[in-house]
């Protein structure tokens, strides 16, 4: 087996065989095959590519795939950075945000990998996490990048938008414009987005409540991933909103909930007197799950489900 650090070898640039084991290591992933993955990531590192390298610095940080070294992890993912790869600017700043393989948090390093992300590699998902960092400070900043990262893609930020006009948060309330940026983003695939049409029609904000209609929505965005929508399909099934109730089948979206990332279903789960069963992932690292497409659990829902009126 080559050195850990043979994955950090510096080339000018990919050649196509390192594109070819990087596309061939993404697809082993979504398989499940990580230990093989890992293997093609390094390989592909070490021909210089600047991608593959920070997913092989993912796999140090998570121990999927490999052992864990969280201090290596980190050191590759700084050396992806510093070769332009924005996935791993974005894993750095989460690490120190997190302080998870990092020596302390930091919101400086935070908000400097983000901004280099931002700038230098015109990362929506960065612009997008820099919108709710200063959103989270109460700056006005928000609002600018928020709206950059809209224009370059992310339906995510409109989501973020969306919330904004819903609170009333730094701009003036309105539930008709935030269920308008919901809409815009469940129309772009977003599983938020998708959750937060849920939510408008559970609470009826901007749109007529309508529970039934809510958990159409919930359910697409199960589909899509969203452990929030997850947990939100037990809660109805536990109460009976827009569902017959169903006390078995609500502890089941609960665990799906808990299995994908709800701490909130893990409360549910106890007052059920269901403790939860333990997670596969921790730390920041979840990350390469949504970059991969990989989910943690089995689909909960036949895909797809038909896309609620409206």
């Amino acid at each position: 087996q080559a050195p850990a650090h043979a994955a950090r070898a510096s080339t000018s640039g990919a050649s196509s065989g390192a594109a070819a084991d990087l596309a061939e290591a993404k697809a082993l992933c979504e398989a499940g095959r990580y230990d093989d993955a890992f293997r093609l990531f390094r390989r592909a590192a070490a021909a210089g590519s600047a991608e593959a390298l920070g997913f092989a610095g993912n796999a140090y940080l998570s121990g999927e795939g490999t052992h864990p070294e969280p201090e290596l992890g980190i050191e590759m993912l700084r050396d992806a950075a510093g070769k332009g790869d924005a996935r791993s600017m974005i894993t750095l700043a989460t690490a120190y945000q997190s302080g998870f393989g990092v020596k302390e948090r930091s919101g400086r390093w935070a908000m400097h990998w983000l901004r280099k992300a931002a700038t230098e590699a015109g990362d929506a998902e960065a612009m997008r996490r820099l919108g709710v960092i200063h959103r989270d400070a109460g700056s006005d900043s928000a609002l600018y990048w928020l709206a950059r990262a809209v224009d370059a893609g992310s339906a995510d930020a409109r989501v973020d938008l969306g919330s904004l006009y819903r609170h009333g948060t730094l701009v003036p309330r309105d539930t008709a414009e935030a269920v308008r940026q919901y809409r815009a983003a469940a129309g772009a695939g977003s599983a938020r987005g998708l959750f937060a049409m849920g939510e408008a029609h559970e609470g009826g904000f901007g749109v007529p409540p309508d529970p039934a209609e809510a958990h159409r929505w919930y359910l697409k965005a199960a589909c899509a991933g969203s452990a929030d929508a997850m947990n939100a399909l037990g809660v109805q099934y536990l109460s009976g909103r827009g569902v017959p109730a169903d006390r078995g089948e609500a502890e089941r979206w609960f665990r799906r909930a808990w299995a994908a990332g709800s701490e909130s279903a893990a409360g549910n789960l106890r007052e059920l007197e269901a403790p939860e069963r333990p997670r596969r992932w921790r730390g920041p690292v979840a990350a390469v799950l949504a970059w991969l497409k990989v989910p943690e659990t089995e689909p909960p829902v036949a895909c797809p489900v038909p896309a609620p009126a409206g």
